[in-house]
């Protein structure tokens, strides 16, 4: 697990040992969570808004506190500073998370950039947002507090997919993702969608040969608060349906179909493969298998959260045909061989 800070705020990313890294949002001082420091036994507690962990003694408000305790005095306390913690929280905050070959790059209004540059380096030049690289997949924080208006622009680097969420992080927590799934790219693929406070998030517009020739792609799914902590893989069964023979062998061709359950999101979509995974079919209805001998299916499922299944793999062996007897006289000798 990873935490670093943004402002005043911890966000942390943990890896699920998965295809992707999933993203936790805690409050506290940039340096210690929130709940680690109320863990410490305290006669009295206190809060400071806006506080940074390494500045914090020398903070208005905080030194007045600490000679008011020394003293004993009855002095009352900073507007700053609370007895209470209702109005800690985290609020306001864009994420978005790019896991495929892509470089995101994100602009403000005044054409501030938060990416990589030409020269290889990370600009964080929008005020108070965060660019976080961990294994190739791409993080990138947003301040929301005023409702800023953000342009986000997506180059591809290679060939294959990307995927993309947007969360929308207010009172501590996720209110809701918006997922893009396994969209093709080439390398001269772009993208962009513009994003503030209140956007819904969920057309990307997309040019996948790079000639400015964009056209909307519509998110694969909205996830909502429970959603969003969906981290548990889907699960697939098979079902063959044939005339059965001896030894695990049909003797007529078999119908193959696929139920596939989740916990919490709901299946986004089951594929299966035919050529031992060169190439995925979208599974949307019972198919035939008419091939004589052994065939291999391979297939899985992905739920609207992003979690994939492992792929699972069944073996069907078929034989239609009826066996062969042949007789052979020997017409001078009478005999049969």
């Amino acid at each position: 697990h990873r935490k670093f800070f943004v402002g005043d705020d911890i966000f942390g990313i943990n890896y699920v040992e998965k295809d992707d890294y999933s993203l936790e949002t805690v409050i506290g001082d940039g340096t210690v969570p929130f709940n680690s420091a109320m863990a410490i036994n305290n006669v009295n507690t206190y809060f400071v808004s806006g506080a940074n962990h390494a500045k914090m003694p020398s903070q208005d408000g905080i030194r007045q506190l600490i000679t008011k305790l020394i003293i004993d005095s009855d002095e009352p306390l900073s507007s700053n500073i609370q007895t209470s913690n209702e109005n800690c929280h985290l609020n306001s905050w864009k994420i978005i998370s790019f896991h495929s070959p892509v470089n995101p790059h994100v602009y403000d209004t005044d054409g501030n950039h938060v990416g990589l540059s030409d020269n290889g380096v990370i600009d964080e030049d929008i005020p108070g947002a965060h660019y976080e690289d961990i294994n190739g997949a791409k993080f990138i924080f947003l301040p929301e507090q005023n409702n800023q208006n953000y342009s986000v622009k997506i180059d591809a680097t290679a060939t294959g997919t990307f995927s993309m969420r947007i969360s929308t992080i207010d009172s501590d927590q996720i209110q809701q993702t918006v997922y893009y799934n396994d969209i093709s790219i080439i390398p001269e693929s772009q993208g962009q969608i513009d994003i503030n406070g209140q956007s819904p998030d969920t057309i990307l517009q997309f040019d996948k040969d790079g000639i400015d020739n964009y056209v909307p792609l519509f998110a694969s799914s909205i996830l909502d608060t429970d959603e969003a902590g969906d981290y548990t893989d889907p699960s697939t069964s098979i079902s063959i349906t044939g005339k059965a023979g001896n030894n695990g062998w049909y003797t007529s061709t078999t119908t193959i179909s696929f139920l596939a359950t989740d916990d919490n999101s709901g299946i986004l979509k089951t594929e299966y493969s035919l050529d031992g995974g060169t190439n995925w079919q979208l599974y949307s209805a019972p198919f035939t298998i008419f091939q004589q001998g052994i065939s291999n299916v391979l297939y899985k499922s992905i739920d609207r959260a992003g979690n994939k299944e492992k792929i699972n793999s069944s073996t069907i062996l078929i034989d239609t045909e009826s066996p062969e007897v042949i007789i052979v006289v020997d017409p001078v000798k009478l005999e049969i061989t």
